[in-house]
């Protein structure tokens, strides 16, 4: 084989590696893509789920602080009554 052959077949076999290479990479490049958007899909589901359970304790303590703020307005003759009552439901179980 010449060495002007021998040359060619040596062109011809890097850019055949070359060929490969830029293969595999474009491969990995879309593997990791979609290893990011499954990411970003569990993170933002996650994030999903904190805020409902962020809204959810929020309203909950809304609800309690109304509680307290109610308690607190009623007369005093009234939450004596109230608290005789409960004690006297409790007495009974």
């Amino acid at each position: 084989m010449s060495s002007r052959s021998q040359a060619q077949a040596e062109v011809k076999r890097l850019r055949d590696q070359i060929a490969q290479m830029q293969a595999s990479t474009v491969e990995q490049i879309a593997q990791l893509r979609v290893e990011v958007a499954a990411r970003e899909a569990e993170v933002t589901t996650r994030e999903i789920e904190q805020s409902k359970k962020y809204d959810e304790l929020l309203l909950h303590l809304q609800n309690m602080m109304k509680m307290f703020q109610q308690s607190q307005n009623l007369p005093l003759r009234h939450l004596f009554s109230y608290c005789k009552n409960i004690f006297n439901i409790v007495r009974i179980f």
